[in-house]
């Protein structure tokens, strides 16, 4: 399997994984369409488009996040939220 796609289908499974523990209405108003996953480089992005949004996603889920990105993709990715 390409690395893209092993990628592709990690960060699927993170984002089901987030849905599962957080809940569907939780996770759609949160992280839905206003979050962006991505792998670059060391890195695991959460880009989203509003300052308040970061600054909530990063007060109230970065733990979780940190906890599924070593889950999904082991230790060596950090997680990054813009």
């Amino acid at each position: 399997m390409p690395p893209a796609n092993r990628d592709e289908q990690s960060l699927h499974a993170l984002r089901k994984a987030l849905e599962q523990r957080i809940g569907a209405r939780r996770y759609k108003q949160w992280f839905g369409t206003a979050a962006r996953f991505a792998i670059e480089g060391d890195a695991l992005l959460v880009e989203v488009g509003s300052p308040y949004l970061l600054n909530w996603i990063e007060r109230h889920y970065s733990g979780l996040l940190k906890e599924l990105c070593v889950e999904q993709f082991g230790p060596a990715l950090r997680l990054t939220c813009r």
